[in-house]
């Protein structure tokens, strides 16, 4: 496995256990399973799902970010995801909500779901850092 320096310049080892395909009106979809960490358990991503999910919330780009990428989170511990919305999509507080639901359950794990925008506009320069630098993209509809 590849050594790399994390945040902090701990080492930190990763497996990516990928195949990128060409998915349904031009997507991409990422990495099944998906594995980061000597300690993190595998995350199952379900292309075909995930791609269906994020074109149905108009959702162009999803990433999975932060401690369960990192190795320092426990199977019942939640996921955090980014996602850059297209710029047609408009959601409330209750789609986001019903969103973090319907992904958890593809990924079995809960979900938590921050927009990229919020992150990369973020005036805590150690969370977004963190955020951007962790995040390794599960969908992309260019």
């Amino acid at each position: 496995m590849p050594l790399l320096r994390g945040p902090g310049g701990n080492a930190m080892m990763f497996a990516i256990v990928s195949e990128v395909r060409k998915a349904e009106h031009g997507s991409r979809v990422y990495a099944e399973p998906f594995a980061f960490g000597a300690r993190t358990p595998r995350i199952r991503i379900p292309k075909d799902e995930v791609a269906a999910f994020c074109r149905k919330r108009r959702i162009m780009e999803l990433a999975l970010c932060g401690s369960a990428l990192r190795g320092g989170s426990a199977p019942e511990n939640g996921v955090d995801v980014l996602a850059r919305f297209g710029p047609d999509a408009e959601h409330t507080l209750l789609d986001l909500d019903d969103m973090e639901q319907e992904l958890g359950a593809l990924l079995g794990r809960e979900t938590h779901i921050g927009s990229w925008e919020a992150i990369e506009r973020s005036k805590n320069p150690h969370r977004r850092k963190a955020a951007l630098e962790s995040a390794r993209v599960i969908y992309d509809a260019a």
